[in-house]
């Protein structure tokens, strides 16, 4: 029934900050772990091993993000903006992984603590919070669906541990305490841990087309019944594409045969109400009184 066209110059401008983001990452790992041979640090190797597979994870999120932009065409006739979501589900998957793994690690450190370096766990977490801080807040000022803002904590997890192996490096200078650093480690590890397992839910919500909302549903079903001309509204479908996309198809009984003009009427009261509801793009067959739902011999 209709089809709304968006402006995809924030989602350009977000992929340019995606892009960024992966390249500050990758010359920050090679740093790591060159930094980590050099103080002989193993916490820091294991962040660069960490990094690593945050600029796979960033790497792919950039390329489905990029690829999400393309038009629909024959093949994918609701365009790409799907694959969006499937990247937040795969690295949002591996967040949770890393962030698990981190636990576990630290966990052993406080039976087995290694030899740290602090001078150079110094250098290296002022380093590192600037360079993750940054890419995150490129990230933060153009999120606009889920992929962007599993990246943004990939970015955040990154810049939250080296603000930790800060804190940390600080307080085992002054104290000698070194189970400060596990200890910070599994903190951040619990926070971001936590918000990357809430979105991989909503990503899983996305590819397995639940209702973008759990009250939208008979939302848009009692406003569409309540129109004048309408009598019931069945087979109610509502889905979303990457969370911000949302796609309806709906079938509307009328109270009785109608004609041309109240059939263009109800078309556009159906239009309004839709577009309460920032619906992209909607389908709607409308049927009467007598008529035999095709859907109901199903």
């Amino acid at each position: 029934m209709s089809h709304n066209h968006h402006d995809h110059h924030h989602h350009h401008d977000s992929s340019q900050s995606m892009g960024l983001a992966f390249l500050l990452n990758t010359v920050f790992m090679v740093i790591e772990f060159i930094g980590g041979l050099m103080t002989g640090s193993t916490a820091i190797l294991s962040d660069a091993v960490h990094d690593l597979g945050d600029s796979i994870a960033l790497a792919s999120a950039w390329l489905m993000e990029k690829k999400s932009l393309k038009p629909a065409d024959s093949r994918y006739t609701f365009g790409y903006r799907r694959l969006s979501s499937l990247s937040a589900l795969l690295n949002a998957t591996i967040l949770v992984a890393g962030s698990l793994w981190v636990v576990g690690l630290s966990i052993s450190r406080f039976w087995q603590p290694t030899e740290l370096h602090v001078e150079g766990m110094l250098a290296l977490a002022i380093l590192g919070t600037a360079v993750n801080g940054f890419a995150a807040i490129r990230i933060i000022r153009k999120t606009n669906n889920l992929n962007q803002n599993v990246m943004r904590w990939h970015l955040l997890e990154d810049a939250l541990g080296w603000l930790a192996v800060l804190i940390g490096a600080i307080i085992i200078r002054l104290t000698g305490w070194t189970w400060i650093d596990p200890l910070l480690a599994i903190l951040v590890a619990i926070i971001v841990g936590s918000a990357a397992f809430r979105s991989l839910q909503k990503a899983y919500a996305i590819i397995s087309q639940q209702s973008p909302e759990p009250e939208l549903y008979d939302t848009i079903k009692a406003r569409v019944e309540a129109l004048e001309a309408v009598d019931s509204a069945h087979h109610l479908r509502l889905w979303t594409q990457d969370g911000e996309s949302h796609v309806l198809s709906l079938h509307v009984v009328t109270h009785e045969e109608i004609t041309s003009t109240q059939y263009q009427a109800l078309k556009q009261e159906l239009k309004h109400v839709l577009a309460e509801f920032h619906i992209d793009h909607s389908t709607v067959e409308i049927e009467y009184p007598q008529e035999v739902c095709r859907l109901d011999k199903i």
